[in-house]
């Protein structure tokens, strides 16, 4: 079994990158043009390699996916060995002195009948998504970069950062894997050059591999619905039926679980443990392992209700319990009352209401209107053009494949862009408002909120009250009225970048009088338009070239 949440959750690293490993490159990296990446330590090593952000999605491109891995304890022991004997030597090798070989050792640590093996190692991690990052981005010196054995003096701007070939991203995405075992130890000795975290993977398969049902289940506090370290549930049954038979198993402390099962289709429950309900998934077995993965938040207490729609326009209503709720093909209208229901909209152009409580609201493959009401939701967009509404409370939406509307309302908010040009209203409270890399509409509203265009060229609107605004790559339009409050851009580019200024928020002044009164510091430029209107452009030295980036509207 997994022992640690760090090892369950680069398994977890591993299989999400396997099941789509071209969207592994947005997980990853957040804008492609700055370089800028999900961890300010993966950022400065993509920098400091000269990684070529375009050419690594481009290798991406068009890779399919693969069946998730199971873990292997005999793996995960070969693994720790290697791992105990890197620290031991101080040096980062996959053949250290006086050990035996690849194969030698994995069969010495029990993983028998083996059919082919790999080895990724990592001797200066700093933690698990940082490991993953450098063996899935694969960052090194490449093929150009070394001369007559020699790294050359320019070597950070010479190829794409990428090793030749990338051997470490290619066995975490071979589909001849079915197993791997992996460690994660922590070297604090100052003595030595290794260090401060070190991994080791082990990847295998047998001539005799049975498929395996795997996941893992968990409490997702943060809403992201991903494994992070702390999460996992251990103590849940997860029984499968099938016909075949009954499986059951065990979620191990770290969350995991894994269980060998013949071909079929199988209904699956998680009960017990920390769970107040039961979560019931299906799942086919054909040929290779399966993952299906369960949440807290998604257990039903069994005084609620199972709604399922089907081929035509239905009216599904939920009750005072926590629901579940399939709209099935049609137009249908889903009112799902009081409780944490979970809804999927599935087919048609479907409107949910989630009531109140803290629900979850998936749009399906057409354009829908989902509403989360009161209460804490999580809403997703999916394929098509989709409506989100938060309602009251500290909301999560997130858009999908369409040019999606997405409205906070009520409360401190979490609002996503999809994967098209979206626009996206935080509405009164603390609301932070992120676009993805396509021409998006921000707009904070009251309160003091957070705004990131993201990439390409975005409309930036804080609204009232103290607001902190960044564009991102490409040229951004940052729009401000009477009222708007001190608020700081962070990234205005003289080059490219729009600040669209309101008549009524000019009060009669021209451009020249208010940048002849800016304040200018180590901070930045201040204008300063009274009455509390203030905006402070972080980075700028001075106003020379401001005057032609303001439109008056």
């Amino acid at each position: 079994m997994i022992t640690t949440a760090e090892q369950q959750l680069m398994l977890e690293l591993i299989n999400r990158a396997r099941a789509n490993p071209a969207g592994e490159f947005d997980q990853l990296i957040l804008d492609a043009n700055s370089g800028t990446t999900v961890a300010a330590n993966i950022t400065s090593a993509v920098t400091y390699f000269g990684v070529d952000l375009d050419a690594f999605a481009d290798q991406l491109a068009g890779l399919p996916s693969v069946a998730p891995l199971a873990w292997n304890s005999a793996l995960a022991q070969s693994a720790d060995t290697h791992t105990d004997l890197m620290i031991a030597q101080d040096e980062q090798s996959h053949n250290l002195a006086g050990e035996a070989s690849l194969l030698n050792r994995m069969l010495n640590a029990g993983y028998e009948d083996l059919r082919q093996v790999a080895e990724n190692i990592y001797a200066y991690a700093e933690d698990p998504l940082y490991a993953h990052a450098g063996f899935y981005i694969d960052w090194g010196y490449d093929a150009v970069d070394i001369s007559g054995g020699t790294l050359v003096s320019n070597w950070q701007s010479t190829g794409d950062g990428i090793q030749d070939n990338p051997g470490h991203r290619n066995s975490i995405l071979s589909a001849t894997y079915t197993e791997v075992g992996l460690s994660w130890t922590q070297d604090s000795d100052p003595s030595t050059e290794v260090g401060p975290f070190l991994t080791t993977q082990h990847f295998g398969t047998t001539w005799s591999y049975a498929p395996k049902l795997l996941g893992v289940v968990i409490d997702d506090a943060d809403g992201d619905a991903f494994y992070d370290v702390g999460e996992g549930l251990g103590g849940v049954t997860v029984q499968a039926v099938g016909s075949a038979g009954t499986f059951t198993t065990t979620s191990w402390a770290a969350g995991g679980y894994q269980m060998a099962l013949p071909d079929g289709v199988y209904t699956v429950t998680f009960s017990g443990g920390a769970l107040l309900g039961e979560v019931t998934q299906s799942v086919t077995i054909s040929g290779e392992n399966a993952k299906l993965d369960a949440r807290a938040q998604d257990a039903v207490i069994l005084t609620g209700q199972t709604l399922t729609g089907g081929d035509t326009d239905d009216v599904l209503s939920g009750g005072l319990g926590n629901d579940t709720a399939d709209a099935g093909r049609g137009n249908d209208l889903l009112d799902m009352g009081e409780g944490a229901d979970n809804v999927w909209a599935d087919g048609g152009d479907d409107t949910v209401y989630g009531g109140a409580g803290n629900d979850t609201i998936r749009g399906g493959r057409e354009s829908d209107l989902l509403y989360g009401d009161a209460g804490d939701d999580s809403i997703v967009g999916q394929r098509n053009a989709d409506t989100l509404h938060g309602g009251e409370g500290a909301d999560t939406l997130k858009g999908g494949g369409g040019s999606d509307l997405m409205s906070g309302e009520a409360g401190d908010d979490f609002l996503k862009g999809g994967t098209y040009r979206d626009t996206v209203l935080g509405g009164d409270g603390n609301d932070t408002l992120v676009g993805n890399r396509h021409d998006d509409s921000l707009s904070g509203g009251a309160g003091a909120d957070d705004l990131n265009g993201g990439g390409n060229n975005d409309t930036l609107i804080g609204g009232a009250d103290d607001d902190t605004l960044k564009g991102g790559a490409g040229a951004d339009v940052f729009v401000f009225d009477l009222d708007h409050g001190a608020d700081v851009i962070r990234d205005f580019d003289l080059t490219e970048d729009r600040l669209a200024l309101t008549y009524s928020l000019m009060g009669g002044q021209s451009v020249t009088d208010i940048l002849g009164a800016a304040s200018i510091s180590a901070t930045g430029v201040q204008i300063d338009f009274g009455a509390g209107d203030t905006i402070l452009f972080e980075g700028l030295s001075g106003t020379i070239g401001l005057d032609g980036a303001i439109d008056l509207i």
